[in-house]
């Protein structure tokens, strides 16, 4: 069966009206509704993120036959969206089936007040399992995310800090440009003699 909301193809977004079970009608607070839809909206931009990265990097990949990090964050992102386990709807895999099979609609029961953001407290509500799995192993992978987005930034800086004169070798040239354009530091098509660096 394909899935168009695992693949990221379609970003789901449920209503009161779209889910029939208690977790949601006994909650008045939104709170469960509200978290559905965030990890939907997670799950859906981290597709659509990893798609952009995947179609930047494929050269790099095809040159140096390593696994491009469009593999790497498509991995990771799965790994979440597989976490849980058990009987019925348990993973965010599980969720998107049940919705393509009911329809649109939520009528899992299984809910939980086990998750506190971080730490953070995100009001009382009852949560459905899949959901809080997913979020859960979403924060776990946070600090290892946040070490790449330093170490990816770090990097980012350095090359906008390099010097590339007429004296430099083609291949450093073309290497740089190619750099320059996948981390979106200049458009693509400007020739690297054209712009100040």
């Amino acid at each position: 069966m394909s899935n168009n909301y695992w693949n990221g193809l379609i970003h789901p977004v449920l209503k009161p009206d779209d889910v029939t079970a208690s977790w949601v009608k006994k909650d008045t607070t939104g709170v469960g509704l509200l978290a559905v839809n965030k990890a939907f909206c997670i799950w859906y931009h981290g597709r659509k993120t990893i798609e952009k990265i995947e179609a930047e990097d494929m050269n790099l990949y095809i040159s140096n036959k390593k696994k491009s990090l469009g593999y790497s964050a498509c991995k990771s992102l799965e790994y979440c969206g597989y976490a849980g386990w058990g009987l019925g709807v348990q993973d965010l895999d599980d969720a998107f089936k049940h919705i393509i099979k009911n329809n649109g609609k939520r009528t899992d029961e299984k809910s939980t007040i086990s998750y506190n953001g971080r730490g953070r407290f995100i009001g009382y509500g009852k949560i459905p399992n899949s959901i809080v799995n997913f979020l859960n192993a979403i924060d776990a992978a946070r600090p290892n995310i946040n070490k790449a987005l330093s170490v990816y930034t770090k990097k980012t800086q350095e090359l906008s800090r390099l010097k590339i004169t007429g004296n430099t070798p083609t291949k450093v040239r073309n290497l740089h440009r190619r750099l320059k354009s996948i981390l979106g530091l200049f458009p693509p098509k400007k020739k690297v003699s054209s712009i100040k660096i």
